[in-house]
Protein backbone atom coordinates (compact mmCIF):
# COMPACT_ATOMS: atom_id res chain seq x y z
CA UNK A 1 0.00 0.00 0.00
CA UNK A 2 1.14 3.34 -1.06
CA UNK A 3 1.55 6.55 1.41
CA UNK A 4 1.93 9.96 0.44
CA UNK A 5 4.80 11.45 2.26
CA UNK A 6 4.71 15.25 4.50
CA UNK A 7 4.42 17.63 2.19
CA UNK A 8 7.65 18.67 4.38
CA UNK A 9 9.40 15.79 3.56
CA UNK A 10 11.47 14.75 0.27
CA UNK A 11 12.59 10.88 0.33
CA UNK A 12 15.38 9.42 -2.27
CA UNK A 13 16.67 5.78 -2.67
CA UNK A 14 20.80 5.82 -3.29
CA UNK A 15 21.66 2.20 -3.87
CA UNK A 16 20.28 0.13 -1.21
CA UNK A 17 19.41 3.27 1.42
CA UNK A 18 16.78 5.22 1.63
CA UNK A 19 17.30 8.96 3.08
CA UNK A 20 14.41 10.77 3.61
CA UNK A 21 14.99 14.84 4.14
CA UNK A 22 13.13 17.51 6.10
CA UNK A 23 14.58 20.86 4.98
CA UNK A 24 12.76 22.79 7.25
CA UNK A 25 13.63 21.27 10.44
CA UNK A 26 17.25 20.91 8.84
CA UNK A 27 17.06 17.03 9.49
CA UNK A 28 17.54 14.02 7.35
CA UNK A 29 17.13 10.15 8.02
CA UNK A 30 19.10 7.17 6.55
CA UNK A 31 17.57 3.98 6.27
CA UNK A 32 20.35 1.50 5.25
CA UNK A 33 19.36 -1.45 3.37
CA UNK A 34 15.74 -0.06 3.52
CA UNK A 35 15.30 0.15 -0.25
CA UNK A 36 14.11 -3.65 -0.19
CA UNK A 37 11.50 -2.76 1.90
CA UNK A 38 10.48 0.68 1.31
CA UNK A 39 9.70 1.64 -3.00
CA UNK A 40 9.67 5.56 -3.80
CA UNK A 41 6.81 5.97 -6.40
CA UNK A 42 8.52 7.92 -9.42
CA UNK A 43 7.62 11.44 -8.75
CA UNK A 44 8.74 11.33 -5.04
CA UNK A 45 4.95 12.14 -3.30
CA UNK A 46 4.61 8.69 -1.88
CA UNK A 47 6.05 5.63 -0.60
CA UNK A 48 5.08 1.92 -0.32
CA UNK A 49 5.81 0.45 2.91
CA UNK A 50 7.03 -3.54 2.50
CA UNK A 51 7.91 -3.70 6.38
CA UNK A 52 4.82 -3.28 8.69
CA UNK A 53 7.58 -2.13 11.30
CA UNK A 54 8.69 0.94 9.71
CA UNK A 55 5.39 2.26 8.91
CA UNK A 56 4.92 3.40 12.48
CA UNK A 57 8.07 5.19 13.26
CA UNK A 58 7.61 6.97 9.63
CA UNK A 59 4.41 8.46 10.31
CA UNK A 60 5.84 9.04 14.03
CA UNK A 61 8.74 11.30 12.74
CA UNK A 62 5.96 13.24 10.35
CA UNK A 63 7.39 12.30 6.96
CA UNK A 64 3.94 10.52 6.00
CA UNK A 65 0.72 12.63 5.30
CA UNK A 66 -2.44 11.91 6.92
CA UNK A 67 -4.83 11.78 9.46
CA UNK A 68 -2.34 9.73 11.76
CA UNK A 69 0.86 11.16 10.87
CA UNK A 70 2.77 12.35 13.72
CA UNK A 71 3.58 15.94 14.22
CA UNK A 72 7.36 14.80 15.89
CA UNK A 73 9.60 15.53 13.10
CA UNK A 74 13.37 14.11 12.96
CA UNK A 75 15.21 14.50 15.58
CA UNK A 76 18.39 16.33 14.02
CA UNK A 77 20.91 16.18 11.33
CA UNK A 78 22.12 12.35 10.75
CA UNK A 79 19.00 11.36 13.13
CA UNK A 80 19.06 7.27 12.67
CA UNK A 81 22.22 7.52 10.32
Amino acid sequence: MEHPLSPAAHAVAIGDDVVFLQVARDAYLCLPGAAGRLRLSPDGASVAVDDSALLGPLRDAGLLAGPEAGAGGLSGAGAGA
